[in-house]
């Protein structure tokens, strides 16, 4: 499968293939309202990360997230 153009977000996007070829997504678990945004679980391979955010991106070969703790980046194992 090929991997995600340069620079995606979801929402719009619905799914995004980073550089290891995992799938990541939002999850339809409600996190709560605390950025202004509905939060929902963040989803890889299908399998639940542990963290809420409103926002999944793309950018520069790394996936990042947008959630009630600000901008945070996959390290491959969590986020930091």
């Amino acid at each position: 499968m090929p991997v995600t153009e340069g620079y995606v977000a979801i929402p719009p996007a619905l799914v995004i293939r980073d550089n290891e070829g995992a799938l990541w997504t939002l999850g339809f678990d409600q996190g709560g309202w605390r950025t202004g945004e509905f939060e929902y679980d963040v989803v890889r391979n299908g399998s639940v990360t542990g963290e809420h955010a409103c926002r999944i991106e793309f950018r520069g070969g790394k996936v990042r997230i947008f959630g009630d703790a600000g901008w945070r980046t996959w390290n491959g194992r969590v986020f930091i």
